[in-house]
């Protein structure tokens, strides 16, 4: 399950405190960081739902096996699953920052 906005939020902080410090300390200073924080958070949050609704043909052929062996929770197993795939995904992305004093940093546009 995608974690809620709070928790988010708070994960994108401790993530980026403890792979890019530097960036943190850049961002505090400058009053930025939880415009940041927020911005990077409504990102994820976006690609999750986006990614959620769309589904693959073989996302299809699996729901559609699900069904056929458990007609009673075979697609709402499915989703569940899928859901946490895409979760965990998109929190990996998310949570992705360059070691501190590299040249390169994540943008706010990603």
């Amino acid at each position: 399950m995608f974690p809620n906005r709070p928790r988010l939020e708070r994960m994108i902080a401790e993530a980026m405190q403890e792979r890019a410090p530097m960036m943190y300390a850049r961002l505090t200073r400058s009053g930025e960081l939880d415009a940041w924080i927020t911005s990077r958070a409504e990102q994820a949050e976006a690609t999750f739902d986006e990614a959620f609704s769309r589904m693959s043909d073989r996302e299809v052929r699996e729901m559609n096996q699900a069904l056929k062996d458990d007609p009673g929770m075979g697609a709402a197993r499915y989703q569940t699953m899928r859901e946490n795939r895409l979760a965990e995904q998109i929190l990996a992305e998310t949570l992705e920052f360059p070691a501190s004093g590299t040249t390169t940093e994540p943008r706010m546009d990603r």
